[in-house]
């Protein structure tokens, strides 16, 4: 009977190795399709350069970091520059902080991207776009509250000024991300490829990205589909007993993850598949998600050390700090926790009924308005 036992189980033990090996392969292409975007889209980065030193205004600087992050698709980057031309003097830290909070913003295009993904079945259509929109409310409503007293008072370049004091002169800390070991060479090997191929830079940034692009949602099919079938439960109870427990325990993983791998669009892009999936609830992905703004704060702060200028300093730690504060108001005030989540809820409701409406609202909210704004500011001039 023992015999017969094992023959039944042995083949059930390595369909379900089968399925888990498939799951981190799927993921693996998953952050592959996000590093491929990012890649491509860094040629844009001189672009991004250029338009961030014309901001005149801080609602010009807001809308213009807000374009540059959605076009670049990395605050980590765009906040760099930033730091850099705040370091090197052309702009002032009061140019900075406004853009840094449109950067808030545009980093956020990227998992409400993914959530497109999942249009085919309601209800992880509408599970996604919940789980990607709440990361865009808590940045809106952050803004819509910090924006104006700090350009009537300079509140956060003041407190980030008194903490670059302190700082100042400890030298630079670097690591690289795990996330660019694992996919850097597939990556490097295929522009290498389309290079030999004959594609110029232009011909190589736009293949990347399509290609990305495409890769990205094939991959979230797959994973969707594997999780869904087998995995599901198993995960959903693992992830349960981790972080159900606790929202500053969840609050503490998505900032510890975020700056160990220096990219908040790839710890809140993946939390779109566990809330597809089922595998995570709101209130878990919510607090991750603040985690993950704060944790993408680290590059901005080790890139101003390197350069050793107070300036740069202080513009990486307004960044820390508006990102802090916002933590404080929508999440450890428990009634201002749910103004977020209610948001995302409702507009992702919406969305699962009129499918066009996700996309619409990432055209109009992250490139329509900045664009429009920044085009009536050229023409009237400040």
């Amino acid at each position: 009977m023992a015999e017969t036992r094992k023959k039944t189980d042995n083949p059930l033990q390595i369909e379900v190795v089968k399925k888990y090996a498939a799951a981190i392969f799927y993921l693996y292409l998953f952050l592959l399709a996000i590093t491929m975007m990012g890649t491509g889209l860094e040629s844009f980065k001189s672009f991004a350069e250029e338009l961030l030193k014309t901001a005149r205004n801080p609602v010009l600087g807001l809308f213009i970091g807000l374009l540059v992050t959605a076009i670049v698709q990395s605050s980590s980057c765009v906040t760099s520059i930033i730091v850099v031309l705040c370091g090197s003097g052309l702009i002032t830290i009061e140019d900075s902080i406004p853009m840094i909070m449109g950067s808030n913003i545009g980093t956020s295009v990227t998992n409400t991207l993914v959530s497109i993904g999942y249009f085919r079945i309601r209800a992880e259509f509408r599970r996604a776009a919940i789980a990607s929109t709440v990361h865009d409310f808590f940045n809106i409503l952050t803004v819509i509250i910090l924006f104006p007293i700090q350009i009537t008072t300079n509140f956060l370049g003041e407190i980030a000024q008194y903490f670059a004091d302190k700082f100042f002169g400890i030298g630079a800390l670097s690591f690289i991300s795990p996330i660019k070991v694992i996919t850097h060479p597939v990556v490097s090997s295929v522009k290498k490829g389309l290079g030999w191929w004959g594609f110029g830079s232009n011909g190589v940034a736009i293949f990347m990205t399509v290609f990305g692009l495409f890769v990205l949602f094939v991959a979230l099919i797959l994973l969707t589909r594997t999780l869904g079938e087998y995995l599901i439960d198993k995960i959903a109870s693992a992830f349960d007993k981790i972080l159900g427990r606790s929202g500053y325990l969840c609050l503490l993983v998505g900032m510890v993850v975020t700056a160990i791998i220096q990219s908040s669009s790839v710890v809140t892009s993946l939390l779109v598949p566990l809330a597809a999936s089922g595998v995570a609830t709101i209130e878990q992905i919510y607090p991750i998600t603040l985690g993950a703004n704060i944790g993408t704060t680290i590059t901005a702060v080790l890139a101003s050390l390197a350069a050793g200028n107070v300036l740069a300093i202080t513009a990486a730690f307004s960044h820390t700090l508006f990102n802090l504060i916002g933590v404080l108001i929508f999440f450890v005030i428990k009634p201002a926790r749910r103004i977020p989540i209610s948001l995302a809820t409702f507009l992702g409701n919406k969305c699962s009924r009129r499918k066009y409406l996700l996309p619409l609202y990432i055209i109009i909210v992250f490139f329509l308005i900045p664009i429009l704004v920044i085009l009536i500011s050229r023409v009237v001039g400040d």
